[in-house]
C-alpha cells in the first residue's frame, strides 16, 4: 500500500569528465571512478571528487583490467588482470600488486561485505576463496571448489518443503544466453555467495557457503538465465533475470535453494543492464535499455509482492555513468544518478496516498503498481480486499506520482512520460476522466522534473518543477485550454507542499523549514486559524515547525482527528475540535511547543508493533491500520465510540445506540453509565427498545456494579460520578416498568433475573415471581419454566426449591422441583399432603419442612389461637426449637401460657447470664424475689432497690431483701453505699459503722456516732484511726528508702552508660522522630499492629512482654535507666496518694480534737519525703527529657528515652502540704 513519492531533487554539476565509452564505473560517497578505453591498447581509470572537483587518473597499458570494486574499509579501489590483484588508493595511485602464481586466468572476482574474503572465478571453472593481506602482498587460498561438483543432499519438510515456493508461475525456457561471463555476488553477512555461470549447455546458479561447499544448484529448476545476479543484503533471496526467447526478459526472485518466489514481467523488448538492492532490502532497482532509451525501474517489496513504483527515464546522450542507492533512514529511498558532467540526488519517500475528504463515510487509498492504479475503499469496521479494489484503466507507461485534490474531489496522477491525468472521484463507482495534460520536459531532460501537483480550483492545475537555478518554479495551467498561463517564481527551493488557505492565496512549504526530510504534512484549521502539522522521517511530530512529539511511525489528519502511531506499540488520537472531550486549542498547542505532553489530550490504544495508520473513517471510531505482515485491519477507538454512543442516547436514538454497542463489542450497560439520569428518566423507552431488539436478557446478564468507564473517560464524557448499587437500581427500575412492556409475559425470565439482582434474596425473588404469575393470567407454564432455569444459574437448586415452597404457591413449587431433577417420589407426596391441610397448618408444615422454624412458630401460634393445638404443645415446640424468646414476644398477658412461657424464658436468661433482662422479666411476671435475686447476681443493685422500693412486698420480705442488697455490696467492697442501705433501710448502725471503718471513712463514722448518739463507737473509731496513722508512717518510710535506692542506682547506671558512650559512640539518634504515642505502653502497640493477623491472646502476651522489657528492674539490663525512671514515677504517684490520706486524717483529728500523736509523725514523714524528692528531681527528670533534646555529649547516655512515655519523662509536681491542711481545716470549720 505504500508508494514512492519524489521529495526532492538536488543537482551537483561539474565539468565533463570523459567522452570515451565507459567499461566500468563506481559512485562512492563524493567520488566517481570511471574505467574506460583510452586507446586501442590501453585503459584509463579516473577519480573525480565531486566536492573538491579534484580529478586524478591512471593509465594502464600492461593488460586488461576488470572487476573494479571499491573497498570502503581500506579506502582503496580494487581491480584484477589475468593473474594479478591490483589495489589503488582513493586518488587512483597504485598501492600494491599481488600476483597469483600457478593459477589459471582470473575471469571474475568479488569481495564479501566484510572485505575479509575474496571469491575468484578462474578460467578452469574453479572457484577459490582467498584471504588477502595488502600490506604484505600476500593472498592465501583458504578453500576452493570445482563447479562440476554435485550439491549436498537436503531433506526439506514442512515449511522447508518445495511446496512453499509455488508463489509464481514458472515459464519453461529453451533460450540460452550467448554471454558466457560468470557473475559472483555475496550475501550481506558473508555466509553465502552465489555464482551465475555457463556450464557449456546453459547458465546455472549455484549457492555456496563460506567453506566453498555447494549447497544448491538451479540446474533442472530454472532456465533461460541472463548473466545478472544480486543477492539481497538481508535474507536468503536472490534476484536474477530470465528470458524465454531472448527478447522479453523477466525479473526472477528465487530463494537460496533456487526455488522460484516471484516472477516480474519487464518492459517488452528491454534488456536489463543492472540489478541493485537497497541496503535495507525493501526495494530493488532494475536498469533497463531498449534501443537508445535507458531507464531505471524502482520496485517496492511488501509481503513478497513486488510493485513497480517509479520509472526514471535517463538521457543516454549525457553519457550516463552509474547510479547507486545511499543508506538512509527508514521510509526514505535515496538514489544518485551519475553522469559524466555531474550527478543528481533524488530523494523518495515511502508513504501512503490517501484522500483527506470529509464528505464520504469511507476512506480512500490508492496504490501504484506500474501502469495500474488501484483504489481501495475502507468502510466503517472493515477494509476492502484486493478483489474489491476499484481499478483505473491500464496505461502504456508506469505511473510515477498521485495526488488527491480534496478541495475539488479530484485525483491527479502523472506518469513517467510527464502526462497528467485528472479524475473526478465524487461518484464512488463511476470515476470520470476530466483532463489529460502533457507537461513539457525541462531543457536539461531531468527525470521526474515535475514533482508537485496541485489544483486550487476546478479549472486550474499548478505544477512545481525542478530547476537548475536556486529557485523552483510554479507552472499554472488552464485546464479548459490545456495551456500554461503563467510561471511563478516561488522564492523557495525543493517545495514539499502547496496549499490554499484563507482567500485562495497560494502558500508554499519548502523542505528547508526543517533539516530532516518531511514525510507527511497537513494544513489544519484549529479554532479558526490554520496550523501546519507534519512528520519528519526520524519520527518527529511538528506543529508550526516546533517539535512536539518523538518516536512516531505514522501521521494522518482526517476530519477532526489527528491520528499517530507511536513506535512503542501505541496509537494516539487527538481531536482538532471540541467533539471528543479534549482537543487541540491555541493554549494546548503552545503548551506542546514548550515541552508539554500529549498524555492529557490524547486517546491511547495498544496496537501491534510496526503498525501504521492507513486511513480513518468520517463520523466513525474506525481506524484502518497496515500491519507489518502486510495485512490490513480495522480497529475501533474506544473513546470515540463512547462519544458516538452518548450522542445517540441523548438524541433518543436508542436503537442506533444499541446496534452500535453490539457492533463495537462494548458493554451493554453503557446505556446506564454514559448518563444515569437520562437512563432513569427514559427507562420505559429504553427498556422497550431492549425488548424490541431482543436484548433484555443480555442486558441483565452482562450488567455489573462496576462502571464500564474508567476515571479519565468519565471526566471526558462529563459523567459526574459512578452510580452506586447500579445493578440494584436498574433492576428496581425494570420491576417498575415491567407491566408497561408490550407482552410482559414474554419477559418473565428477565423479570425474575431483575428481581434476584435487586437484593440477591431468592425468597423475595420467588415471592415476586409467584405474585406476577398470579397477576398475569396469560403467562404460560413454559414462561415460568424459563424463569426458573435462569434463576437456577445463580442459586443452588435445593435452595431454589425451598424458596418456592416458602411462597406457599404449590404449583410453582412443583414446577421448580420437576426442573431441579428432584425425585418425584419425594416431593409429590409431600405437596399432595400439604394441599389437603388448612392454611395455617399447611404453612406451618412447609416452614417446618424447609427448616424455617421462626416462621413455623408464627403459624403454629396462629393454630394455638384457633385452638387447633394446646398450650402444652405450643410450649413444647418452642422449647425444642429454642424459640422461647420469640414465643414470649408473641404471647399476651391474657394468654393462659403467658406466665409459664415467661418463667421458662427467665431461666434461659439466667443461664445466659443476662441478669438484668431476667430481673426485668421476673418483675413483669410479679416474681419480685426472683427479680431482685437476678439483678443482684449481675450487681445491678440500683435496679434491685427500685423493685424493693415499689412497695409491693411485705415489710419482712423487704427487710430481708435490703440486707441481701447490703451484703452483696459489702462483698463487692462498696462499703459506703452498703452503709447507707444499712442505715436508711435496715437501721443496723453497728454493721454500718463497720462498713465506714472498713472503707477508712473515719469522718463519716464519727458523724454517724454523733447523729445516732452512740458514744460507745468512739473508742473503736479512735483505735482504728491510730492503726491507720501507724500504717501511713510505715508506708512513708518504705517509700523513702525505695526512692533513695532507686536514685543511687540511677546515678550509677548513667555514669556507666556515659563511660560506654565515650569509649564506643552509639549511633546518632538525633534523627529519631519521637512521638508521645511511642511509649512504654504504646511502643509495643506498633508491634501488635504488624502482627494483626495473629490471635488477640498472642498479641496480648507479646505486648506484655514488650512492656515488661522497659519496666522491669533487672540489674545491668539494657533498659535499666528508663526502668528506674518509670518506677520512680510510679513511686511519686504512691507518695501523692499517701499525702492525700495523711492530710484527710490530720484534718479529721484536728476538727474532732482527738488525741492521736501518730498523725503528727505521719505529717512530718511525708513532708520530709516530699522535700527529699523535690531536691533530686531536677537531676532525675531533666528539663531536656520532655522534648527529648539532650545535650550532644549526652545523646549516647539517654538513647533509651525514646522507649519511655512522655509522662514518665516529666518532672512530677509535689508540694509540702502544711498550708493545704490548714486551708482544709479552715474551710471545714466555716
Amino acid at each position: 500500500m505504500r508508494n514512492l513519492e519524489l521529495y526532492s531533487i538536488v543537482s551537483h554539476p561539474h565539468f565533463k569528465i570523459v567522452c570515451a565509452p565507459v567499461s566500468q564505473s563506481l559512485a562512492v560517497n563524493d567520488k566517481i571512478y570511471i574505467l574506460f578505453e583510452a586507446t586501442q591498447h590501453s585503459q584509463c581509470l579516473i577519480s573525480y571528487n565531486c566536492a573538491t572537483e579534484d580529478l586524478n587518473s591512471t593509465e594502464f597499458i600492461d593488460g586488461v583490467y576488470t572487476n573494479m570494486e571499491y573497498l570502503p574499509f581500506e579506502d582503496m579501489v580494487f581491480l584484477t588482470t589475468k593473474n594479478e590483484l591490483v589495489f589503488l588508493d582513493g586518488d587512483v595511485n597504485l598501492v600494491k600488486r599481488i600476483i597469483l602464481d600457478g593459477e589459471e586466468d582470473i575471469i571474475h572476482a568479488k569481495w564479501n561485505g566484510h572485505q575479509d574474503v575474496l571469491a575468484i572465478f578462474f578460467e578452469c571453472n574453479k572457484v577459490s576463496l582467498y584471504l588477502v593481506n595488502v600490506i604484505e602482498e600476500l593472498a592465501v587460498s583458504i578453500s576452493s571448489t570445482n563447479l562440476d561438483d554435485e550439491p549436498i543432499e537436503h531433506i526439506d519438510v514442512g515449511w522447508g518443503g518445495t511446496h512453499k515456493y509455488k508463489r509464481a508461475e514458472e515459464v519453461p525456457s529453451t533460450y540460452v544466453c550467448d554471454n558466457q561471463e560468470p557473475v559472483i555476488d555475496w550475501k550481506g553477512n558473508g555466509d553465502l555467495f552465489a555464482i551465475n555461470y555457463f556450464d557449456g549447455e546453459e547458465r546455472i546458479i549455484k549457492i555456496y557457503n563460506k567453506s566453498c561447499e555447494l549447497l544448491y544448484s538451479s540446474k533442472g529448476i530454472q532456465s533461460g538465465l541472463e548473466p545478472l545476479l544480486a543477492f539481497k543484503p538481508v535474507g536468503n533471496v536472490i534476484a536474477c533475470v530470465t528470458s524465454s526467447d531472448g527478447q522479453d526478459q523477466r525479473l526472477m526472485i528465487i530463494e537460496k535453494n533456487c526455488m522460484l518466489l516471484s516472477m516480474i514481467p519487464l518492459e517488452e523488448g528491454a534488456k536489463v543492464q543492472k540489478l541493485l538492492w537497497s541496503p535495507c532490502g525493501t526495494c530493488i532497482t532494475v536498469q533497463l535499455k531498449r534501443h537508445d532509451q535507458v531507464w531505471i525501474d524502482i520496485y517496492l517489496i511488501h509481503n513478497c509482492h513486488y510493485s513497480l513504483k517509479q520509472r526514471l527515464p535517463l538521457d543516454q546522450a549525457k553519457t550516463f555513468v552509474d547510479y547507486k542507492i545511499k543508506p538512509m533512514l527508514s521510509g526514505i529511498f535515496n538514489l544518485e544518478l551519475h553522469y559524466n558532467y555531474g550527478y543528481y540526488e533524488y530523494t523518495f519517500l515511502r508513504k501512503f496516498i490517501r484522500s483527506n475528504i470529509m464528505k464520504f463515510d469511507y476512506g480512500l487509498n490508492v496504490n501504484v503498481e506500474g501502469s495500474t492504479l488501484k483504489c481501495y475503499y475502507f468502510a466503517s469496521g472493515l477494509s476492502s480486499s484486493n478483489d474489491e479494489a476499484h481499478y483505473i484503466h491500464e496505461h502504456t507507461c508506469p505511473i510515477n506520482g498521485v495526488v488527491f485534490s480534496d478541495d475539488s474531489y479530484k485525483l491527479i496522477y502523472i506518469d513517467s512520460e510527464s502526462i497528467v491525468y485528472i479524475y473526478d472521484y465524487t461518484d464512488r463507482y463511476n470515476w470520470d476522466l476530466l483532463y489529460t495534460v502533457q507537461l513539457p520536459k525541462s531543457t536539461e531532460h531531468i527525470p521526474l522534473n515535475a514533482y508537485r501537483l496541485y489544483m486550487p480550483n476546478d479549472t486550474k492545475l499548478c505544477v512545481v518543477c525542478f530547476s537548475e537555478e536556486m529557485e523552483d518554479a510554479l507552472h499554472t495551467y488552464n485546464l479548459t485550454t490545456v495551456e500554461p498561463t503563467c510561471v511563478i517564481s516561488t522564492t523557495k527551493k525543493n517545495i514539499i507542499g502547496v496549499s490554499t488557505i484563507m482567500d485562495k492565496k497560494l502558500e508554499f512549504y519548502s523542505k528547508d523549514i526543517n533539516k530532516m526530510p518531511i514525510h507527511q504534512f497537513f494544513n489544519v484549521q484549529i479554532n479558526g486559524s490554520y496550523h501546519l502539522l507534519y512528520m519528519t522521517v526520524d519520527g518527529g511530530l511538528f506543529i508550526d515547525h516546533e517539535r512536539v512529539k518523538e518516536k512516531i511511525s505514522s501521521l494522518f489528519v482526517h476530519s477532526n482527528r489527528l491520528t499517530v502511531t507511536v513506535i512503542n506499540n501505541e496509537l494516539d488520537m487527538v481531536s482538532t475540535d471540541n467533539v471528543y472531550g479534549v482537543y487541540l486549542t491555541a493554549e494546548v498547542i503552545q503548551t506542546l511547543k514548550e515541552g508539554g505532553s500529549f498524555e492529557d489530550i490524547s486517546y491511547k490504544r495498544p496496537v501491534e508493533q510496526g503498525s501504521v495508520v492507513l486511513n480513518t473513517i468520517e463520523k466513525s471510531a474506525t481506524t484502518i491500520l497496515l500491519l507489518p505482515r502486510g495485512n490490513i485491519e480495522s480497529i475501533e477507538l474506544r473513546n470515540i465510540a463512547l462519544f458516538i454512543v452518548r450522542d445517540k442516547l441523548l438524541d433518543h436514538k436508542y436503537i442506533d445506540a444499541l446496534h452500535y454497542i453490539k457492533r463495537q463489542s462494548l458493554r451493554i450497560d453503557l446505556l446506564v453509565d454514559l448518563s444515569p439520569s437520562h437512563f432513569f428518566t427514559n427507562k420505559v423507552s429504553i427498556f422497550r427498545v431492549l425488548d424490541l431488539c431482543a436484548s433484555l436478557n443480555k442486558f441483565f446478564v452482562e450488567i455489573k456494579n462496576e462502571s464500564s468507564l474508567n476515571e479519565k473517560e468519565m471526566k471526558l464524557l462529563g459523567v459526574e460520578s459512578q452510580l452506586e448499587n447500579k445493578v440494584v437500581k436498574v433492576a428496581e427500575s425494570f420491576e417498575d416498568v415491567y407491566l408497561r412492556l408490550q407482552e410482559p409475559e414474554k419477559h418473565l425470565m428477565t423479570y425474575a433475573l431483575a428481581a434476584y439482582f435487586t437484593d440477591r434474596n431468592i425468597v423475595e425473588t420467588m415471592t415476586k415471581v409467584s405474585k406476577i404469575c398470579n397477576t398475569l393470567t396469560s403467562i404460560r407454564p413454559a414462561d415460568i419454566v424459563n424463569a426458573i432455569e435462569v434463576i437456577s444459574n445463580h442459586v443452588d437448586k435445593k435452595e431454589l426449591y425451598e424458596a418456592s415452597l416458602f411462597t406457599f404457591d404449590l404449583h410453582l413449587a412443583e414446577l421448580v422441583a420437576s426442573k431441579s431433577q428432584m425425585d418425584p417420589c419425594v416431593y409429590r407426596p409431600f405437596i399432595q399432603r400439604v394441599t389437603a391441610m388448612d392454611e395455617f397448618e399447611m404453612r406451618f408444615t412447609i416452614c417446618y419442612e424447609i427448616g424455617r422454624f421462626k416462621e413455623a412458630l408464627f403459624y403454629y401460634f396462629q393454630m394455638y389461637r384457633e385452638e387447633s393445638i394446646t398450650g402444652e404443645e405450643m410450649i413444647l415446640f418452642a422449647t425444642e426449637s429454642e424459640l422461647l424468646s420469640e414465643l414470649y414476644n408473641m404471647v399476651d398477658v391474657s394468654d393462659d401460657i403467658f406466665e409459664e412461657v415467661g418463667m421458662l424464658y427467665y431461666e434461659i436468661l439466667m443461664n445466659d447470664q443476662n441478669y438484668l433482662e431476667a430481673g426485668i422479666l421476673a418483675n413483669r411476671l410479679q416474681r419480685y424475689v426472683e427479680a431482685v435475686t437476678a439483678m443482684l447476681q449481675g450487681y445491678h443493685w440500683q435496679e434491685a432497690l427500685t423493685v424493693i422500693d415499689a412497695g409491693v412486698l411485705t415489710p419482712e420480705q423487704s427487710l430481708v431483701l435490703y440486707r441481701t442488697v447490703a451484703n452483696t455490696m459489702t462483698a463487692h467492697r462498696d462499703y459506703v453505699d452498703a452503709a447507707n442501705v444499712l442505715v436508711n433501710h435496715c437501721t443496723d448502725y453497728d454493721a454500718a459503722m463497720q462498713c465506714y471503718i472498713s472503707a477508712k471513712e473515719f469522718e463519716l463514722a464519727l458523724r454517724l456516732s454523733i447523729r445516732m448518739n452512740r458514744p460507745n463507737f468512739h473508742p473503736m473509731i479512735e483505735d482504728s484511726m491510730v492503726i491507720e496513722c501507724q500504717n501511713l508512717c510505715s508506708r512513708t518510710q518504705e517509700l523513702s528508702e525505695k526512692f533513695t535506692k532507686y536514685y543511687e542506682r540511677l546515678k550509677v547506671v548513667r555514669q556507666k552508660m556515659k563511660a560506654e558512650a565515650e569509649a564506643e559512640p552509639l549511633h546518632d539518634t538525633s534523627n529519631i522522630e519521637f512521638s508521645d504515642v511511642m511509649s512504654v505502653t504504646t511502643a509495643a502497640s506498633t508491634i501488635s499492629t504488624r502482627s494483626s493477623n495473629r490471635s488477640n491472646r498472642s498479641m496480648t502476651r507479646r505486648l506484655k512482654k514488650e512492656q515488661k522489657k522497659y519496666t522491669t528492674l533487672k540489674e545491668n539490663s539494657r533498659y535499666e535507666d528508663i526502668a528506674l525512671l518509670y518506677n520512680l514515677s510510679i513511686l511519686v504517684d504512691d507518695v501523692k496518694e499517701i499525702q492525700k490520706a495523711v492530710n484527710e486524717m490530720y484534718c479529721t483529728i484536728q476538727l474532732r480534737n482527738l488525741d492521736i500523736p501518730d498523725v503528727v509523725t505521719a505529717c512530718e514523714l511525708i513532708d520530709e519525703l516530699i522535700k527529699h524528692i523535690d531536691k533530686y528531681s531536677p537531676d532525675i527528670w531533666r528539663e531536656e527529657f520532655a522534648a527529648y533534646e539532650p545535650k550532644e555529649e549526652d545523646k549516647g547516655v539517654y538513647s533509651n528515652l525514646v522507649h519511655l512515655d512522655h509522662k514518665y519523662r516529666m518532672k512530677p509536681e509535689l508540694k509540702v502540704s502544711s498550708k493545704e491542711r490548714a486551708t482544709i481545716i479552715f474551710l471545714k470549720r466555716r
